[in-house]
């Protein structure tokens, strides 16, 4: 996976949540599907969706990175949150959908949806501050992205693993293949703009110096 295609991920459809203003609904064109717009709906079996859902989750295992890559990514980069993000909005448009209900928000009702914006979208506050930390550090995270794909591509052909193989040998193996994870740590260490760049984007290093049990028996000695 690219960490520089990843950032385009946080530029999603959602609500601007400063808006403030009472003299109209707010849009659900840029969000979440009013439900109210029902009229062309297609049922699917309970057999084809399971189908489906099986289908998806077998093209997305085919894209799934290793666990332990995960640590080596900035933490603005990720997307667990934006499940919550998007229930938050969800709640929003409901709140304003019943208070608009008689053609006009009232002044108390407006508190009430400026309170739940400053109070209650703490997730969507998240990705606004992600996407700004992504938008001011781009050309580091390109030049992050780059470094760290080649490195684990490298790691990977060392490791004598493929396409082919990939599934059995890194998403199948124990701990998701820690000699692969071995073979890219010693890599990212010969690197010292990569460390840098590490410390720019606030990754932690730690992980690159939990060495396996036998090397630290070298230094006992």
């Amino acid at each position: 996976m690219n960490i520089s295609n990843i950032q385009n991920a946080y530029l999603y459809n959602s609500y601007d949540t400063s808006a403030n203003s009472t003299s109209s609904p707010i849009s659900h064109s840029e969000g979440i599907s009013s439900s109210n717009n029902s009229k062309d709906k297609v049922t699917l079996s309970t057999e084809g969706m399971k189908a489906s859902e099986n289908s998806q989750r077998q093209d997305l295992e085919k894209f799934r990175m290793p666990s332990w890559l995960s640590q080596y990514y900035p933490k603005q980069m990720d997307l667990s949150i934006s499940s919550q993000a998007i229930e938050e909005t969800r709640q929003l448009f409901q709140m304003h959908d019943k208070f608009y209900s008689d053609g006009h928000i009232s002044s108390n009702e407006q508190q009430s949806l400026n309170s739940y914006r400053n109070n209650n979208m703490t997730a969507n506050q998240t990705m606004r501050d992600n996407n700004e930390f992504c938008s001011k550090y781009k050309d580091e995270l390109a030049e992050y992205g780059e470094k760290l794909n080649n490195y684990y591509a490298a790691a990977k052909e060392e490791q004598g693993i493929t396409q082919r193989n990939y599934n059995a040998k890194v998403l199948q193996a124990e701990g998701d293949n820690e000699s692969l994870h071995q073979s890219f740590k010693e890599k990212l260490l010969t690197d010292p703009r990569i460390l840098e760049l590490m410390d720019i984007l606030g990754i932690e290093r730690s992980a690159l110096f939990i060495l396996e049990p036998i090397l630290f028996s070298s230094f006992e000695n």
